[in-house]
């Protein structure tokens, strides 16, 4: 006779450690505070300090919760990422001692102050940062440092964003950081500090109701090594940018590869398209609308990513543009903003056009920020002059199914010589054909090459747009609804 023994259940506080760490991982910021107080074993894994060196995800934390949480990784080596948003006088005081003991541990630091500064926030930001990478410090009014920030120690910064913030003295950290985002550039134009400026952006500028100086191409002229430059202008101001000046960066920046323009007066983005060297490839995108980027220009490349009546006439009527143009890069938010008859329009100007790439994305009735470029109806009846292009390119930035029927369409009803075409690519889409077969995608990581011809600089907007801030992995954790 055998006997049966009571089925043994065990619930998931007996997992091993390291399971439930995972799990924990995986939760929200506040999920985690409340999965410390269920039991001893989720305290013990509450009390884990990697858990909590990034703070970021937790919106307008009190400064309490920040002191505790921060207190729980610092027993550690884990290198901190705190976002700080102070919109009370009466927590200044406390947010600021949380960064005089924390500092030395910060890798990442957003600071926005919605309130007044005082001397003990002043003080903290006077500490050293050793391992510092990150910071954009953000003031609700106009305030100006008589101090060197992080005394002037922070070796590891390479990104410093100062939005309303001005200086009165030398800032040691200039000699290091690549990234730059300012309202006050001038203040150390001409000396040493920032020479190693790669990506430099200049907030508000030829703002008619500030002191802030015009923006002068000839103030920049020694950061050699400029390869990145970004103007957000106020709106419905004048130029005072010449031709001259417009194209005096280019060669005074020989490692220029982009420049970009919000709120651009008309006349600048002519001026600057007419300074541009060869360009080979031009790509119609949006990343969105409210960004009110008009154009980012490259090496060889202009991208026109948001909807501008003027661009297109710029472009036509820039031959150095249409004589060499050999691509054009339709990204899956094309019609969203751009018609149909307007990317015609240039398609038409171009006089030796050999490759027509098209970055498609899931059906729009999902994601209506995204036009189904394949669909001759999008075109509004349209057809595309392209005589001489021989590859059409077809890429997608995520995995689906497009039937073989809706590129043939697009090919037949929209392209006016289809038959010119001997070389078809396509990337990373699965092609269903009418007897139901199902080639998988070829080569899906291709997607990534064209990925890859976004500048870091757009990268970086998009990240600022979404977070707040700018954030050093956006190209490996946003989704960019461009190429």
């Amino acid at each position: 006779m055998f006997m049966s023994h009571p089925r043994r259940t065990v619930g998931i506080d007996g997992l091993p450690l390291e399971i439930l760490l995972e799990v924990a991982e995986l939760t929200s910021l506040q999920d985690r505070v409340r999965l410390a107080q269920v039991s001893r074993i989720f305290r013990t894994i509450g009390l884990t300090p990697h858990l909590w060196g990034d703070l970021r995800s937790w919106p307008a934390m009190r400064p309490s919760t920040m002191a505790h949480l921060v207190a729980r990784a610092l027993p550690s080596p884990v290198p901190l990422r705190l976002r700080v948003e102070c919109t009370r006088n009466e927590d200044v005081i406390l947010y600021a001692a949380v960064l005089c003991f924390a500092m030395p541990r910060i890798k990442d630091l957003y600071l926005a102050m919605r309130c007044n500064w005082n001397e003990q926030m002043a003080y903290a930001l006077q500490q050293s940062a050793p391992l510092l990478e990150s910071a954009h410090i953000q003031s609700a009014a106009d305030v100006e440092f008589g101090f060197p920030i992080f005394r002037g120690v922070a070796p590891m910064l390479q990104t410093l964003w100062l939005d309303a913030i001005r200086f009165r003295v030398h800032q040691p950290v200039l000699d290091t950081v690549r990234n730059f985002g300012t309202a006050d550039f001038p203040v150390i134009a001409g000396s040493t500090p920032g020479q190693a400026i790669e990506m430099l952006y200049l907030i508000d500028f030829e703002s008619t109701t500030s002191p802030r100086p015009l923006f002068n191409l000839l103030t920049y002229a020694h950061l050699t090594n400029l390869r990145h430059l970004y103007v957000e202008f106020e709106t419905d101001i004048n130029s005072s940018i010449s031709s001259a000046l417009a194209g005096h960066l280019i060669p005074s920046c020989p490692h220029l590869q982009s420049m970009g323009f919000t709120n651009a007066p008309g006349d600048l983005s002519r001026f600057f398209l007419e300074a541009l060297p060869t360009c080979t490839t031009v790509l119609f995108d949006s990343i969105d609308s409210g960004t009110q980027l008009q154009i980012l220009a490259t090496t060889g490349t202009v991208f026109t990513l948001t909807h501008c009546d003027i661009i297109i006439d710029y472009l036509i009527d820039n031959s150095r543009v249409t004589d060499n143009v050999h691509e054009i890069v339709l990204g899956r938010s094309t019609l969203v903003h751009w018609s149909g008859p307007e990317v015609a329009d240039f398609v038409d100007s171009v006089a030796e056009l050999r490759t027509l790439s098209l970055v498609i994305g899931v059906p729009p009735e999902t994601f209506p920020e995204v036009s189904n470029l394949l669909d001759p109806e999008c075109w509004d009846e349209q057809r595309l002059y392209v005589p001489d292009v021989r590859e059409l390119r077809i890429t997608a930035p995520e995995s689906f199914t497009v039937s073989a029927s809706a590129i043939e369409g697009f090919v037949q009803n929209v392209l006016q010589h289809p038959d010119k075409l001997t070389t078809r690519s396509y990337y990373g889409f699965d092609i269903q054909y009418e007897d139901g077969q199902i080639h998988p995608a070829a080569n899906p990581h291709y997607r990534w090459a064209h990925e890859s011809r976004l500048p870091k600089l757009t990268r970086y907007l998009w990240s600022l747009r979404h977070n707040g801030y700018l954030d050093l992995d956006a190209d490996r954790i946003f989704g960019f609804p461009t190429l």
